[in-house]
């Protein structure tokens, strides 16, 4: 039976109504209720597998022989890990929490920052709700992202195949207003990605140029190779056709968007593609020579676009864009297809612990390509 995910050893931990106080996280309630709030938060980390059951442990790594839970109040949680060789481990060692000091912010602070994160909530409101300082909240959402950036990577499967079309299009992220003011490295960040028309599924990355080796590597490994493109009237896209053997149309965005009409209809046997790739307005059958219309176009890319760079908002720093990138994949790819908060809340507390495993499993690593982990090398 599956167990409600609020529902734990302490009773019902009620996210909305038990951590959000009327005067803030941390400006309510008395010593006894934070301790309370604190073990209900430990009690939740504990369900989810963030850190280690005590009933639960696995055989030590060094020695392979059976843990067992010993009680220590010196240490951060009350109890550490000791095996029969005699190794000692700390019950947070390889876990999402383990740079984290638990008695001063709290179980349940790093538990209502997931949530806040989630649920859309910014960081300057995040900050005002709880009272933390910006550095805490940056380096927890920086952490939240990064979970994102790596569960990304490992689900993510090619978009497309042979009865789809998949729109690909490339853009910087920033531009100087009116082409004034001072240079900032976002100017020089580029993300090619692109749209399946029938799953909504999205691929991006961020790209140091936009050569067509870069851009053919880069859609033969997240596009299916069966998969009709369609792609803008840029050079790098002009040798595309040797690997999408299935079509390749090109969009002249100098005059689509101008004169959106029907002279850019394509007309394509019945049945080769899904009912979504067609054209929409058309409603009759297949014409005399069995044909149906599509359009070719990169508008449903376009608009992911203008949603990436509302997830990023400001920023402004390089280092991170490739975070914010996968962030909008994350959320895009699985987020979006799972309905209520607490689902998606159940989803990345899941995606927290194979991220970070705990002890004697290896954690996830950004890098596809370097990463040794338990899923990669089981």
């Amino acid at each position: 039976m599956k167990i409600n995910l609020l529902q734990t050893k302490f009773g019902e931990y009620e996210l909305n109504l038990y951590l959000a106080g009327p005067n803030g996280f941390y400006n309510y309630g008395r010593n006894e209720d934070k301790s309370a709030r604190h073990t209900q938060g430990l009690a939740l980390l504990e369900h989810f597998k963030i850190i280690p059951q005590k009933e639960n442990l696995p055989c030590c790594p060094r020695c392979q022989l059976p843990m067992r839970a010993g009680i220590d109040k010196s240490r951060i949680l009350g109890w550490r890990i000791i095996c029969a060789g005699g190794h000692v481990y700390q019950p947070t060692n390889n876990t999402f929490i383990e740079q984290a000091l638990l008695k001063v912010i709290g179980a349940d602070m790093i538990v209502w920052a997931i949530y806040s994160f989630l649920d859309g909530v910014p960081l300057k409101n995040f900050m005002k709700n709880t009272g933390v300082t910006s550095r805490t909240a940056v380096g927890w959402y920086r952490c939240i992202r990064d979970v994102m950036t790596k569960i990304a990577a490992h689900d993510y499967e090619r978009i497309g195949g042979p009865n789809d079309v998949v729109e690909i299009n490339q853009i910087k992220l920033f531009r100087k207003k009116y082409n004034c003011g001072s240079m900032v490295t976002w100017e020089n960040v580029w993300v090619v990605g692109g749209v399946s028309r029938t799953t909504c599924r999205v691929f991006a990355s961020v790209v140091p140029d936009r050569s067509a080796e870069t851009l053919r590597e880069l859609l033969v490994n997240h596009v299916d190779l069966r998969t009709h493109i369609c792609t803008t009237n840029w050079a790098g896209y002009e040798k595309i056709d040797r690997a999408f053997r299935r079509g390749h149309t090109v969009v002249n965005q100098s005059t689509i968007f101008k004169d959106p009409c029907e002279d850019d209809l394509l007309w394509v046997p019945a049945g080769r593609f899904n009912e979504a790739c067609l054209y929409r307005k058309w409603k009759g059958p297949p014409n005399e020579n069995g044909f149906v219309p599509m359009r070719s176009h990169t508008m449903n890319i376009d608009r992911c676009w203008r949603e990436l760079k509302q997830e990023i908002g400001n920023g402004k720093k390089m280092d991170y864009a490739d975070d914010y990138v996968a962030e909008w994949v994350y959320r895009r790819n699985i987020l979006a297809g799972i309905q209520g908060k607490a689902a998606r809340f159940e989803r990345f507390m899941d995606d927290v612990r194979r991220a970070f495993p705990g002890i004697a499993l290896r954690p996830m690593q950004r890098d596809m390509e370097e990463c040794d982990c338990h899923e990669c090398h089981p």
